[in-house]
This record gives structure tokens, C-alpha cells and sequence, in this order.
């Protein structure tokens, strides 16, 4: 999933909020979204690039003891528009 940047300044802009706490906001969204699949994970959560605007799920894996090794990444096929990306009907 790929969020383009300049549209998320150009929004905070134009609605007075800062741009972190929309990014976050988006995460959130996204997470709780993938949350409700049939193929979510325990401990996954959602990362924002701040520069290529790229969302990623990312998913903790762990050793046999417990500790984290690596993160699995899953690729969104996921569009999001902004209110003023919407297409004309």
C-alpha cells in the first residue's frame, strides 16, 4: 500500500493537524483493518515510510525461547485516496 506524501502535507495543511498524528492515525486504521482478516497475526503492526509513503504490516517472529529474531513484512494491495484524490462519478 503506498500513500502519497505530499497529498498527507498538503491535508494536515488544510485541516490544521500535524502530520504525525495523521500518519498515525493511518497506521492505526490499517492495523485495525488487517486485524479483522482471517490472516492476521498476534503482535503485527503497521509502519508508514515517512519518506516513500509505503505501509508495511510488519509481524515480529520469534526464536524458540521467546526472543524476537526477525520481521516478516506483508505487502498491502491496498489504494487509498484522500478526499481530494477522489475520482469524479
Amino acid at each position: 500500500m503506498h500513500v502519497e506524501m505530499s497529498a498527507l502535507v498538503e491535508l494536515t495543511n488544510e485541516k490544521g493537524i500535524p502530520l504525525e498524528q495523521l500518519i498515525q492515525a493511518i497506521e492505526v486504521g490499517v492495523l485495525t483493518a488487517y486485524n479483522q482478516t482471517d490472516e492476521a497475526k498476534r503482535h503485527a503492526h503497521a509502519v508508514l515510510n515517512r519518506e516513500s509513503g509505503e505501509i508495511q504490516i510488519l509481524i515480529p517472529q520469534f526464536n524458540e525461547i521467546g526472543e524476537k529474531s526477525v520481521m516478516s513484512k506483508i505487502c498491502l494491495r491496498v489504494s487509498l485516496v484522500l478526499p481530494h484524490q477522489q475520482l469524479d462519478k
